[in-house]
């Protein structure tokens, strides 16, 4: 991965969450959609996974609450 390691702006981890929010919402399983971010961003897939999961939240509640604000 060829950003192992380095830190994650405000809005590079907003970008993450919309394509993840629109990828799944599309029919893209998570594994799948993860994979796909992951490649694109240079991150693991666990970076990943802990971006659009943070706090414990539901991958479900990520995308309602991405739209709320």
């Amino acid at each position: 991965m060829f950003n192992k390691g380095k830190s994650l702006s405000d809005n590079e981890m907003r970008q993450i969450i919309s394509d993840f929010n629109l990828l799944y919402q599309n029919g893209v399983s998570q594994k799948s959609a993860c994979d796909k971010i992951s490649e694109k961003y240079g991150r693991g897939y666990w970076s990943i996974l802990n971006i659009i999961g943070n706090n414990g939240n539901s991958i479900e509640n990520k995308v309602v609450n991405l739209f709320e604000k």
